[in-house]
């Protein structure tokens, strides 16, 4: 795993790793060896549009320089609003900056794919609230 401090309470056998995904030097020392790297990296919430598209940007620097894959966990927010049967074939529709950086960078990523560069998959899924619920006995 790979965080900015190199510091985090995980499981006995995995690794932490210092990096910054968006300094290409950092993240390519941190990656060394990868044959699969997992981007589920975020930025804060409120910087998507200054911050997430240079950690798109060194991660596929990263994979590259290992020739390794990318599986991306992204959402729907590159949809727009959407009253429809969600599918991958749909445009790049949305209107709000958010969503207009995370289609950017799924263009970006798709783009070294599809020239080469990397071998990338990208998993979607919708944005949603973990409920407590009971049921009486």
């Amino acid at each position: 795993m790979v965080n900015r401090s190199g510091r985090a309470t995980v499981p006995s056998g995995v690794q932490v790793v210092k990096g910054d995904a968006a300094d290409v030097v950092s993240i390519g020392q941190a990656c060394k060896g990868a044959s699969v790297i997992y981007h589920c990296a975020k930025a804060p919430y409120t910087e998507w549009p200054e911050k997430f598209p240079p950690i798109m940007k060194g991660i596929i620097d990263a994979a590259a320089g290992e020739e390794a894959k990318i599986v991306y966990g992204d959402n729907l927010y590159m949809y727009g609003s959407k009253y429809e049967v969600l599918t991958e074939e749909l445009p790049n529709d949305a209107i709000g900056r958010k969503g207009r950086t995370r289609a950017q960078m799924a263009d970006a990523l798709l783009a070294a794919h599809h020239s080469g560069k990397v071998r990338a998959v990208i998993g979607r899924g919708a944005d949603f609230t973990v409920l407590e619920c009971w049921i009486p006995h």
